[in-house]
């Protein structure tokens, strides 16, 4: 899991181009600029999963479910 804010891109970007890590990680964002994310994509040749966010962390939604239960089969 990264984040695609500014100053952190830098460790995102290690993390995606170590050795290996394209087969074995899947990789997801929960914050970030959507367009740095895209072309961060294209760059690195690998699918970043959007986390969904929620105002409420205690309520659980549609959006939320589908994206733990894809995690839960990762």
């Amino acid at each position: 899991m990264g984040s695609a804010s500014e100053w952190q891109l830098p460790d995102f970007a290690k993390a995606l181009s170590e050795e290996g890590a394209r087969g074995r990680c899947e990789f997801a964002a929960a914050f970030g600029d959507e367009e740095i994310l895209r072309m961060t994509e294209r760059t690195f040749r690998v699918p970043i999963r959007r986390i969904p966010l929620s105002a409420d962390a205690f309520i659980t939604t549609g959006e939320s479910l589908s994206f733990f239960g894809k995690v839960l089969k990762w």
